[in-house]
């Protein structure tokens, strides 16, 4: 049986060629068949979410001694100024705390189009630590209380949440 693989397919379509061509995965071995082929990347993306939960709350206590050894417990700052410090602070640990979670209790939807959605979803749960982690450092100096990369981070958040909903609830 000849076949090839075709590098236009999208990622999932490793998993579909694991069946069609026993040449390039050969079923027998018990090596790439679709069902190992999901758990490894599940393995991945589940590696990616809990290590950057957990460095995000070592994170979270470096921002922490940050504020108490450079801004002397924030004393003496406007009110708006350590507002905003002290929220960047906890949405970095909202963040990071997700990520932990999705890190450990991520399992696989049985849909090929709620598989896209999971890893669009879990694409932007890892980049919303990053946003919030600049917007800690560089937030608190702009004028007017504009936050634009802690929103950025905070709606990544809230639209994710959403489509691991989407994808928890229609499972049932």
């Amino acid at each position: 049986m000849e076949c090839e693989a075709d590098a236009n397919h999208p990622w999932f379509a490793l998993y579909e060629q694991a069946d069609a061509c026993p040449i390039l995965f050969p079923t027998k071995l018990s090596i790439l068949t679709p069902s190992t082929i999901k758990l490894i990347n599940m393995n991945k993306l589940k590696r990616m979410h809990f290590w950057t939960g957990f460095i995000g709350i070592v994170v979270f206590l470096f921002t922490g001694q940050y504020m108490y050894h450079v801004y002397d417990h924030l004393k003496g700052l406007p009110d708006g100024t350590r507002m905003i410090f002290r929220s960047g602070h906890i949405y970095l640990l909202l963040a990071s705390i997700i990520n932990l979670i999705i890190g450990v209790y991520l399992t696989w939807p049985e849909e090929k189009h709620k598989i896209v959605i999971q890893y669009i979803a879990s694409t932007i749960v890892l980049i919303s630590p990053f946003l919030l982690l600049i917007g800690f450092f560089t937030e608190a100096h702009l004028q007017d209380l504009n936050r634009p990369y802690s929103s950025a981070g905070l709606l990544a958040l809230f639209g994710s949440s959403i489509l691991f909903t989407y994808i928890g609830m229609s499972d049932k």
